[in-house]
């Protein structure tokens, strides 16, 4: 089964879940995770099934791959944090 948005949705909502929570204690970074969570969308997403702004699940294997060695891992809460401060200094 496909593990990155894909068709086993448990460890997806408990990653977003966590994830959620650790930016929620954080204030100051709850723009950016806006900002970085709309950066995400595809354009003319409601052009496409299955018409949400859902981001690419190739592009979030990539990324996945990129930044973990694996396109399955998901990252811990205090790496979403740290991408979130870096997005934030730059």
């Amino acid at each position: 089964m496909d593990k990155v948005l894909g068709d086993n949705s448990y460890p997806r909502r408990k990653w977003l879940r966590k994830s959620f929570l650790a930016v929620l204690k954080r204030p100051d970074l709850w723009i950016v995770s806006l900002v970085q969570v709309f950066s995400l969308v595809p354009t003319s997403w409601w052009q496409k099934k299955p018409y949400l702004p859902l981001p690419d699940k190739q592009w979030i294997k990539f990324r996945m791959e990129t930044a973990f060695g694996d396109p399955n891992n998901r990252p811990l809460p205090q790496d979403t944090i740290s991408f979130l401060e870096w997005c934030k200094r730059g």
